[in-house]
C-alpha cells in the first residue's frame, strides 16, 4: 500500500465516516433521510438512471455504508459490491446493513488503487462518492474506476469543486502552514480557530485531519472523461437554470446554507442567462458558462459535484 493510502486508512480507522446512521436517534428516519438525498441526486444525474434498474453496482469507498444502504433501497433487486479501506468502517457499515434488513450488499476491503484492479468483473453503474479526491493520485483513482464500467454502463463519481470549497482550501492551506501533518497540532488549531464547531470527530477529521485533499473544476472532470472516451451527461448541481433552482428547491433540508439564497440565485441566474450563449455559442462559451456556475457553487457553499459518465461509444 502506498504511503498516503496508509495515511488516509489511518485517518478512517480511528474516526469512521460518515456517522450519521450511527448516531442517529432514530435509526430509520435518517435512513430515509440519506435514501432520499442519493435517489434525489440521482434523479437530477438522470431520470432514466434510476428506471434502468443495474443489476450489478459498485460502491467504491463506502465507507460506513450510508450510500451502499441507499443503493440498496433503490435498487432491491442490485447485486452490490461495497468496498473501502478501512476495517473499522466496514464493521460498521455490516452494522447498518444488519439493522436496516438489507442483504443485497457484499463487502470487501479493498484499495481502489492497489486492490481493485486486481479485481475481475465489471458493473452496470460504478458508484463512488467524496473517495477519487482522497487518493494518493486522484487521476489513477479515476481511470481504475472506469475500468469497472460495463460497455453500456454508468459511472457516478462526487468530486470537491474548486470554485464551491475555496474557503475550505484556505482553512487547509493555513492548517498545512501552521501545522504541517501533525495530527496533535492539526486538532488543536481546529479547536482553537472553532473550525467545525458543534461538529463530530468523524467529520472534524474526514474534513481538517485527512492527509489528501484535491478539488477539481468542472472543466478538469470533463477532460478526465474524454481522455477514457466517456462524456459527462449530468451534473449535480445543475448547470441549468431551472434545474439548479429546482434542485434546491426539492432538497432545501439538505442543500441550502444561507440566508437568501434563493433570491440570490434567481438573481444571478437572470444575468448568467442574459449573457451567456446556449451550447450554439461554442466550446468556449460552454468554459465560461462553466465557470460562473463554479462561482455561483462557491457563493451557495456547495463544493461538492456530482457527475454522471457514459461512453461515448461502445468500447470495441
Amino acid at each position: 500500500m502506498r504511503k498516503l493510502e496508509a495515511r488516509v486508512q489511518k485517518c478512517y480507522e480511528g474516526a469512521p465516516f460518515p456517522d450519521n446512521l450511527r448516531k442517529a436517534k432514530n435509526f430509520n428516519a435518517e435512513l430515509q433521510r440519506n435514501i432520499d438525498w442519493v435517489a434525489l441526486n440521482l434523479k437530477f444525474l438522470s431520470e432514466s438512471l434510476i428506471r434502468s434498474k443495474p443489476r450489478t453496482i459498485l460502491c467504491a469507498g463506502c465507507g460506513t455504508g450510508e450510500e451502499a444502504l441507499s443503493l440498496a433501497k433503490i435498487f432491491p433487486k442490485s447485486k452490490i459490491n461495497a468496498i473501502d479501506i478501512s476495517s473499522t468502517s466496514l464493521a460498521i457499515a455490516k452494522k447498518n446493513a444488519r439493522k436496516a434488513k438489507v442483504n443485497n450488499i457484499s463487502f470487501q476491503k479493498i484499495s481502489i488503487i492497489d486492490g481493485l484492479p486486481r479485481i475481475k468483473g465489471k458493473y452496470d453503474l460504478v458508484f463512488s462518492l467524496g473517495v477519487v479526491h482522497h487518493l494518493s493520485d486522484p487521476r489513477l483513482g479515476f481511470k481504475i474506476l472506469r475500468s469497472k464500467v460495463e460497455k453500456r454502463g454508468s459511472l457516478v463519481v462526487m468530486l470537491y469543486n474548486s470554485y464551491g470549497l475555496f474557503f475550505y482550501r484556505c482553512q487547509l492551506w493555513f492548517l498545512n502552514l501552521i501545522a504541517k501533518a501533525s495530527v496533535k497540532r492539526r486538532l488543536a488549531f481546529v479547536k482553537l480557530l472553532k473550525l467545525g464547531k458543534g461538529r463530530s470527530k468523524a467529520y472534524i477529521y474526514d474534513t481538517y485531519i485527512n492527509p489528501q485533499v484535491t478539488t477539481l473544476t468542472i472543466n478538469t472532470v470533463r477532460q478526465w472523461g474524454e481522455e477514457e472516451n466517456l462524456e459527462v451527461v449530468g451534473i449535480v448541481p445543475p448547470l441549468n437554470i431551472s434545474r439548479l433552482i429546482e434542485y434546491g428547491t426539492e432538497g432545501k433540508r439538505y442543500y441550502f446554507r444561507r440566508k437568501g439564497v434563493m433570491s440570490f440565485a434567481f438573481a444571478v441566474s437572470k444575468i448568467i442567462s442574459k449573457v451567456l450563449p446556449n451550447k450554439r455559442g461554442g466550446k468556449n462559451s460552454g468554459r465560461l458558462r462553466m465557470f460562473c456556475y463554479q462561482l455561483l457553487f462557491l457563493i451557495l457553499g456547495r463544493g461538492e459535484c456530482q457527475y454522471l459518465f457514459k461512453a461515448r461509444s461502445v468500447d470495441p
